[in-house]
């Protein structure tokens, strides 16, 4: 201070007035810094820089879903509990104790023993890891992410949660829903009465029904019946005990796409947390047990596809990607990034050799696995040609033709493969389009003999779903009863009966050449 008092009383003798200022403000500023030592390092967040890492490497195989070792890492208190050794995984304040960092790190130019899959974590990780814990491993995650769910301690549903995604079985026993952190199971023989009108498998056009004249519009979906009402509708039981045969709670927040493998022994289901990360989930179907997860990218995944041998599994994502992974062993054999926005939907070619996309950039791709190469686009690439986002891609059962859906509302048929040259304008192509649907489509189907097509679509809080015939494009029924917008659906193996869902958060079982009602029910424990 003497020294500060010493200077201005020199500088009033100063001949420079603004030279004398000058000083006089970096002693200041001087004296200052004498009084408040630089800042440190703020501590680190469990929530924002531990944790993140946790889930990109260790919560595929350290879940309530699936502990490998006794250990689960998606809590914080599973952390200071530790696995089967009875050890703790960190010790706050001690980072020379606790059994995760010798699991970790290197042992010289020996790799760590965790994460058994992928890549190491890297050095800063590590760093960042063990200055967590000397810090006292404090766990700063907002109270409304703190919750996680197990099958102990399941989802609660105050309300029907909309539906993105259905499934059926290839033997036609379960239908999967897709729930809230959970793929619930439910047995289709108990809410699936057969359907009432015969049809003949494989003829290629069917007799026509009431439903719907030869070439004429289908009639608009009728409204709910009402209780006293004598129309045929679902039995009220439906509504009353749709207690699922199984829960698959995993890490996703929502399920966006579900897909049986070809032999219906798996079940994948992608997803994610928004903004946050996309996994995959593989579950064996007969023993309900978790057999992958495995997190990719940063945001939510769609579209699920098996391919025809079951051995690769396709997806699409937020960060406009188009992967395949190995069933078996989680590693990516196929990485595309030719769309512009998301992709949300995929197919197997028949033969499993190529893999088509579609996004919401208006286009559907054509890419050839074995070389992870794009092609072609599928769709006509004429600015204009297509009005909207594509949501929904499925492919012919015995041909590489491709039925799709988006947001002009019109499914269509499109030849896979390209046979002359593309001009400038040109859609060559598309096979036939049909008609329109009210609002955007979100969900399209073939039925399992190829003989009959359906859509799903949502309008101002109104959906629909309607069949038609694939031979020639006409119409053949609206499905009755649907209240709220349709975002999945999905054809039984008779290929008869068509099961739908979407933001009412009721499942409809319908018959598909007649539009008639034969189940409802909401596939949630509702309390």
């Amino acid at each position: 201070m003497s020294r500060f008092l010493n200077a201005r009383m020199n500088m009033s003798h100063c001949r420079f007035p603004f030279l004398a200022v000058v000083v006089l403000l970096l002693i200041v500023s001087s004296a200052n810094a004498g009084d408040n030592p630089v800042a440190t390092e703020p501590p680190v967040s469990y929530y924002k820089q531990v944790r993140p890492i946790f889930q990109a490497s260790c919560f595929g195989c350290h879940q309530p879903a699936q502990a490998k070792g006794g250990l689960v890492m998606t809590s914080h208190a599973g952390l200071l509990k530790g696995g089967e050794s009875g050890d703790p995984a960190i010790v706050p304040n001690r980072p020379e104790k606790g059994t995760l960092l010798d699991q970790i790190t290197p042992a010289g130019k020996e790799a760590p023993a965790m994460p058994a899959e992928g890549a190491p974590l890297s050095t800063g990780q590590i760093a960042l890891v063990r200055r967590w814990i000397a810090e006292g491993a404090k766990d700063d995650s907002p109270a409304a992410d703190v919750a996680v769910y197990t099958s102990d301690h399941p989802p609660h549903y105050p309300a029907p949660p909309v539906i993105t995604s259905v499934a059926v079985s290839p033997d036609g026993k379960l239908l999967a829903v897709a729930g809230y952190h959970e793929v619930l199971l439910h047995n289709l023989e108990k809410f699936a009465p057969p359907a009432t009108t015969a049809v003949t498998q494989g003829s290629g056009s069917a007799p026509q029904t009431a439903a719907v004249a030869q070439g004429s519009e289908p009639a608009p979906p009728a409204k709910s019946p009402e209780p006293n009402s004598t129309e045929p509708v679902a039995p009220r039981r439906n509504l009353e005990n749709a207690v699922p045969t199984a829960r698959l709670i995993g890490l996703s927040e929502r399920i966006q796409s579900l897909a049986f493998s070809p032999d219906g022994k798996l079940l994948a289901a992608v997803g994610g947390s928004p903004a946050r990360m996309g996994e995959v989930q593989i579950w064996d179907v007969a023993t309900h047990k978790l057999v992958r997860s495995q997190n990719v990218t940063f945001d939510t995944l769609y579209g699920a596809a098996f391919s025809p041998d079951g051995t690769l599994l396709a997806f699409g994502g937020a960060d406009n990607t188009l992967r395949a992974i190995e069933v078996k062993t989680g590693k990516q054999v196929f990485y595309q990034m030719t769309h512009t926005d998301w992709v949300m939907d995929s197919v197997f070619s028949v033969k499993g050799s190529n893999l088509v996309s579609v996004s919401r950039d208006f286009s559907m791709k054509l890419n050839d696995v074995p070389t992870q190469r794009f092609i072609d686009n599928i769709t006509s690439i004429t600015p204009g040609a297509l009005k909207g986002g594509l949501h929904a891609v499925d492919r012919h059962p015995q041909r590489d033709e491709l039925l799709i859906g988006g947001s002009d509302g019109v499914p269509k048929i499109y030849r896979m493969f390209r046979e002359k040259a593309r001009k400038i304008g040109d859609d060559f192509n598309l096979i036939r389009p049909m008609s329109s649907l009210p609002g955007r489509i979100y969900a399209v189907a073939y039925s399992p003999d190829g003989t009959l097509v359906a859509a799903g679509s949502s309008n101002d809080g109104a959906g629909e779903v309607r069949t038609f015939e694939e031979a020639n494009g006409k119409p053949v029924a609206a499905m009755l009863g649907i209240t709220g917008g349709i975002y999945t659906l999905a054809f039984l193996p008779d290929g008869q009966r068509l099961a739908s869902a979407g933001f009412s958060g009721t499942v409809y079982i319908h018959e598909a050449r007649t539009g008639k009602l034969l189940a409802q029910f909401v596939p949630v424990p509702v309390k």
